[in-house]
């Protein structure tokens, strides 16, 4: 058959049309290329697992995959044919950070066809944890603090992996507190108390763990005005040890405490008198201008000042040191005036009680008189205590100090000089109390015994242990109807309507 040359040229130079682009890289006329879903993907990866996701770019022909860039590239790996991206090796949340210093790692992974066209993708992988669980907080819900006080309580929080943070939220009266890196929540100002208002301060605390779980803590926080309860011991007897604890301020004014007693003393110049000839310092008050002095002291970071009790100033005399004036008071007090000091207790005729911390005697003062009158505030309470009865041996223990008081019904039946009360007490298998001790019975404002109906209220004079200051072979005694520490005391020898009062510590 005979083919015209012109229709040989033409299906030869379609042939080799054909050839050519059947043998090249690529469809040249495909220029599409792979196609993500979006410019950047956010996925995340569990700590100790390697598997991150499996990629997918749309594209008429097959496409390859490979990593091509990333600050952190070189932690992953990507299988080219199928896409599926993962890490080289597993990450572990507390060891392992991206290169920007945080948990999310950036890879970029580019897409290509079989025409060459070319799409990327960047992949932020975010480090999570298998601890999923928010930290255990064991702090009470309600905390109760003393006015004049900043710090309220830590609070104690547990978790797998610390170390934990703490932060106070802006609810409530979160910003009257502060709290620091140990969980220490404060007042940032110590806060106002109301007498008889509501006090309540509500402050909620989140702690988060190192992983990032946290928990809410929301706290009421009350202030109170505490009593304080004296329950240990009774200072200031001989032989008895006595450990005081001296805060010193500017100007050498101080808090002085008795170690065991939270009872706290002013001692700054406003207690003492003194000066030379040309320049003498006059600080004696009225009783007035005494309780002013308190009620306006502001020492230690207080407020709460007040003239002490009968009670809490005896607690001040040094009965170790018989006839040493050097002595009267420990030498954690700089300032002192060896006369008298103003006690809290006022009586119906114009007077008040005073202490003689010189003689350590009790007195009455007319309230108007200042010439050698002293003042030295306190703060706390000496409570009054419960007294419990034991019916079966007669006695009565008083809950604010521990000590057990004989209360038979002989008390006030017989009379005794002091060597016969000694005796007396011994046969109780009890001993004779020390000043002291008879003190902390005394109701001074109401001049009667603290003990509920106690045996033998209508005696008169109890007899005590401690010698008397400056008097040898004297000792002291105490009359609780008269609500008085009278000095000195009958000798060992004399009989004087004394009777006894037996005590026994626990």
């Amino acid at each position: 058959m005979f083919t015209p040359a012109s229709k040989l040229l033409t299906i030869s130079i379609l042939t080799s049309a054909i050839l050519f682009t059947g043998c090249g890289g690529g469809d040249s006329s495909d220029t599409t290329a792979p196609k993500f879903s979006t410019a950047t993907l956010n996925t995340s990866v569990v700590e100790g697992t390697q598997n991150v996701l499996t990629l997918k770019a749309e594209d008429s022909s097959d496409v390859t995959y490979a990593i091509s860039g990333g600050a952190d590239a070189g932690l992953f790996t990507i299988d080219a044919k199928t896409g599926a991206l993962s890490l080289k090796t597993p990450l572990d949340f507390n060891q392992n950070k991206s290169a920007d210093g945080d948990r999310t790692f950036e890879v970029i992974i580019t897409a290509t066809d079989t025409a060459g066209n070319s799409a990327s993708q960047t992949v932020l992988v975010k480090l999570t944890t298998s601890d999923t669980q928010a930290p255990f907080i064991n702090t009470p819900a309600t905390v109760e603090v003393a006015k004049s006080t900043k710090e309220v309580i830590k609070i104690e929080a547990q978790d797998q992996n610390e170390p934990l943070s703490y932060t106070i939220l802006e609810e409530g009266d979160g910003a009257l507190f502060t709290i620091d890196n140990e969980g220490n929540l404060a007042f940032k100002k110590i806060p106002t108390y109301i007498k008889g208002g509501d006090n309540t301060y509500k402050v909620t605390i989140e702690v988060s763990d190192a992983v990032e779980n946290s928990t809410k803590h929301t706290i009421t926080v009350t202030v109170t005005d505490p009593k304080v309860v004296l329950t240990t011991g009774i200072p200031g007897e001989p032989g008895v040890a006595r450990d005081w604890i001296r805060t010193p301020e500017a100007g050498d004014r101080a808090v002085v405490t008795l170690k065991g007693n939270t009872i706290m003393w002013e001692d700054n110049i406003d207690t003492q008198s003194g000066g030379d000839a040309g320049n003498y310092i006059y600080r004696h008050k009225t009783f007035a201008a005494a309780k002013q002095h308190c009620d306006e002291l502001v020492l230690g970071g207080y407020d709460d000042w007040r003239l002490p009790t009968p009670n809490e100033l005896q607690q001040l005399v040094n009965h170790s040191y018989v006839g040493n004036p050097d002595k009267y008071m420990d030498d954690a007090f700089h300032f002192l005036n060896l006369t008298f000091y103003w006690s809290s207790v006022e009586l119906n005729n114009g007077t008040a009680r005073v202490l003689n911390l010189v003689l350590g005697t009790d007195d009455e003062m007319d309230k108007n008189e200042d010439d050698g009158n002293n003042v030295r505030c306190v703060r706390g309470e000496l409570s009054k205590g419960d007294f419990v009865a034991d019916n079966t041996n007669h006695t009565v223990t008083d809950l604010s100090t521990g000590l057990i008081w004989d209360n038979s019904a002989d008390i006030g039946a017989k009379t005794y000089n002091h060597a016969e009360a000694i005796a007396a007490c011994e046969a109780k298998g009890m001993r004779l109390p020390t000043i002291n001790e008879l003190i902390t019975l005394a109701d001074y404002e109401n001049e009667k015994i603290r003990i509920p109906n106690p045996a033998g209220a209508d005696a008169l004079y109890f007899w005590a242990s401690t010698p008397a200051l400056y008097e040898d072979k004297k000792y002291r005694y105490f009359s609780f109807d008269k609500a008085v520490n009278e000095f000195g005391s009958k000798t060992n020898d004399d009989f004087h309507e004394m009777y006894i009062r037996c005590v026994k510590s626990k």
